[in-house]
């Protein structure tokens, strides 16, 4: 792997590294008693099943049924093989099951880097050199380990890593290693934001040169 391409996909990726049931009301009779004597039989009593009272659907909560979600967090990435230790403010975007952004701020609020995801691939963008990095998970897997999907950079998005038991006021620490490399990502998440308005779009990869793994 080239090392200029190496520098920018540890450090941004590094970043990104989380019915209703039916009542049957059936109605049940008694035996049919036949004669030709009806005056001292007794009517037939039809009886019901009691009458069952169905619980209202419960509503969804936004953390069950959101569209949009926004997250503003503190990153501190270290990669000591090629002397990266900074905290930086970043954003965090998901359309779910969409696509992702996440926005690196550490010049006063200034975005430096960026890591834009699809269920299909994985781009990292270098404001600053005007580069990319272009990858499918196959070809990013190859390198990287352990290896990452889109569920997995959604989850780390949102602050709902299944493997871990974290919450807001709880960092979350993940380690990533390409070769004899290896990168270290701690995240300080804010509150979600659910159903927001989108406030970054995808960059217009034509403005950056690219570079490749």
């Amino acid at each position: 792997m080239k090392k200029h391409s190496f520098i920018l996909l540890p450090f941004l990726l590094s970043l990104t590294l989380i019915l209703l049931p039916s009542c049957d009301k059936t109605k049940r009779s008694g035996s049919e008693v036949v004669s030709t004597d009806t005056t001292d039989i007794p009517p037939i009593e039809e009886t019901y099943p009691p009458e069952q009272v169905l619980s209202p659907e419960p509503t969804p909560t936004p953390e069950q049924d959101w569209h949009t979600c926004l997250i503003n967090a503190q990153a501190a990435i270290t990669l000591p093989a090629l002397n990266i230790d900074i905290t930086s403010p970043c954003t965090m975007q998901t359309v779910r099951d969409s696509m992702l952004i996440i926005s690196v701020r550490p010049f006063l609020g200034i975005e430096a880097y960026r890591l834009e995801a699809t269920p299909d691939e994985v781009i990292a963008i270098d404001m600053l050199t005007k580069q990319c990095l272009r990858a499918d998970y196959r070809l990013l897997n190859h390198y990287l380990t352990p290896s990452v999907s889109w569920d997995y950079l959604q989850q780390v998005t949102t602050n709902t890593l299944e493997t871990m038991d974290n919450g807001q006021d709880t960092p979350i620490t993940l380690t990533f290693q390409a070769g004899n490399k290896t990168a270290t990502l701690k995240i300080q998440y804010t509150t979600p934001q659910y159903n927001v308005p989108l406030r970054m779009t995808r960059c217009d990869l034509s403005k950056y040169a690219s570079i490749y793994l």
